[in-house]
């Protein structure tokens, strides 16, 4: 989505070091993309989380309420069952591993 113009948002992760662009998509949404976690101790143990507080600048002075944005390790895949399926498709596949987060998307 391309940004339109007016001030320069920015998203911030935690400390101020950790600054993303923010785009403008409508009065109500914008986007920006989290930076990469500094301290992936988190990571040994697998449904361990890291949280960082997410604020929102216009100016680069200013910043609204924080909210917070939660890091999950990465997916890691184990096992899938059955391994494979028919040409046509529908075949249910259950896949086991590690680190899978709720989905947003309220479909299970």
């Amino acid at each position: 989505v391309p940004p339109e113009a007016g001030p320069a948002l920015e998203c911030k992760f935690g400390s101020a070091s950790s600054v993303s662009p923010a785009f403008y998509h409508n009065s109500s949404k914008i986007l920006c993309r989290s930076p990469a976690l500094s301290d992936a101790s988190y990571l040994s143990s697998p449904s361990s989380e890291a949280v960082a507080s997410l604020q929102v600048t216009a100016n680069e002075i200013d910043y609204t309420n924080a909210l917070p944005f939660r890091y999950y390790g990465s997916p890691i895949l184990r096992e899938l069952v059955p391994r494979h399926g028919v040409a046509n498709g529908a075949t249910t596949v259950i896949i086991h591993g590690a680190n899978f987060v709720p989905s947003l998307s309220g479909s299970a």
